[in-house]
């Protein structure tokens, strides 16, 4: 009787119970937040800093115009 009451100690959450699968899920959701996250982040920042140079690009293109004219 013993051995099995220390078993359930080392163990709280029966065996086959889905709590392990549970907090695996919830790891994995995490990551794929923060991976979503990062993207999302490095997207904007490359969408910025094409955005910032198609604008210079213009400026260069219309001063070059005023050179022209």
């Amino acid at each position: 009787m013993q051995p099995q009451r220390q078993r359930q100690r080392e163990a709280p959450h029966a065996p086959g119970s889905s709590y392990g699968a549970n907090q695996q899920k919830r790891r994995d959701e995490a990551l794929a937040r923060q991976r979503a996250s990062r993207l999302h982040r490095s997207n904007v920042a490359r969408l910025l800093h094409n955005s910032e140079n198609t604008v210079q690009e213009q400026q260069e293109a219309t001063e070059m115009s005023r050179i022209e004219e």
